[in-house]
């Protein structure tokens, strides 16, 4: 069950479905199908997979972000630094079906709603910048922790200079979360984040 007992799901539609996010600790309460990071590594070598990796480097007055796109070589992969790079598999419901049963935490969102599955894995420092997207996002923590800044919609302007990656170009925090094992963080339409 993705929501608490307190909130029905009725409630969470009329509340904050595309309306405001909502951190939902433990919320993962059945086992469901993992990949390691290898195993993620490994999906990223494939041809028909779509994938990319967001390497940070960090400035003493600016964080910068690059992006390099896959397949990736398994040499390349066994190369990754040791921080700073995030690996991002789109469509991993579609390469694995077993991990559709990710969609049964929403029952409540009808199908069509639904786009993919996204699974990412970061080396400590990494991510992907902030940013915003123009759908619902229901971000589940596996292993380890990531912390999650919110920003304000109000203020939020996409970097021009940033093609690839839709970064904004200023981010105010507004919220910050730490997410660990089993941890929901649902973020709106709209809204900006950043994880690290």
């Amino acid at each position: 069950m993705l929501l608490p007992d307190t909130l029905a799901a009725k409630d969470f539609l009329a509340t904050y479905w595309q309306r405001r996010a909502l951190a939902l600790p433990a919320a993962i309460k059945t086992d469901l199908p993992s990949i390691t990071g290898d195993e993620l590594g490994w999906l990223a070598t494939q041809d028909d997979v779509e994938s990319r990796i967001v390497f940070t480097k960090k400035g003493k007055n600016k964080t910068r972000y690059r992006v390099e796109h896959g397949p990736f070589e398994s040499t390349f992969l066994k190369q990754l630094p040791g921080k700073d790079w995030t690996i991002l598999v789109q469509d991993v419901d579609k390469h694995l079906p077993d991990f559709r049963l990710w969609f049964d935490l929403v029952p409540f969102i009808p199908s069509w709603r639904i786009d993919d599955l996204m699974v990412s894995f970061a080396a400590p420092g990494g991510s992907v910048g902030p940013h915003q997207d123009n759908y619902d996002v229901f971000l589940c923590q596996g292993v380890g922790v990531r912390e999650w800044r919110l920003g304000n919609h109000q203020t939020a302007a996409v970097d021009a200079s940033s093609t690839d990656l839709a970064l904004l170009h200023e981010f105010e925090t507004t919220e910050t979360y730490h997410c660990s094992d089993r941890d929901v963080l649902y973020v709106p339409p709209g809204i900006p984040h950043w994880g690290i």
